[in-house]
């Protein structure tokens, strides 16, 4: 058994530019921040700063925020997240001078009072919105 398998050069191409298409995949959206001079950790490829949350989210943000200052920007796998903690800017950036521009805002969903599974056609489940539940077929 060879350590390297005995491959075509045809097949190690493709590998390689599997990986690096790969590669680039996972990091191309890692540069937003630092081209915006935002301050944050560094994030790893495809994984983002999941790595950070082993102690909770809590405790990341509260080290982020010790570290960074009041505003810093990290990375939901390949998504930017910026966190800003300053109340006047917060009102500002939310209510006031962007409100139509950010509206990709994390927002909670409202779960129905009524059951997932209904009883009478258990193929059915429902749908939950932000705004109304949807039944879906």
């Amino acid at each position: 058994m060879e350590l390297i398998p005995n491959l075509s050069m045809e097949t190690w191409l493709l590998l390689a530019t599997s990986l690096v298409l790969f590669y680039i995949y996972g990091t191309y959206s890692h540069g937003i921040f630092k081209k915006l001079r935002i301050p944050g950790p560094k994030p790893l490829p495809l994984f983002g700063t999941i790595h950070a949350y082993s102690e909770g989210a809590w405790k990341f943000d509260d080290d982020c925020y010790k570290k960074y200052g009041k505003i810093w920007g990290f990375y939901d796998g390949r998504q930017p997240v910026l966190a800003i903690t300053d109340p006047e800017l917060i009102k500002v950036v939310l209510v006031k001078e962007c409100y139509s521009i950010f509206t990709n805002r994390r927002i909670p969903l409202k779960f129905s009072r009524q059951p997932i599974l209904q009883p009478e056609n258990p193929i059915i489940l429902k749908i939950v919105s932000r705004d109304k539940p949807i039944t879906g077929a």
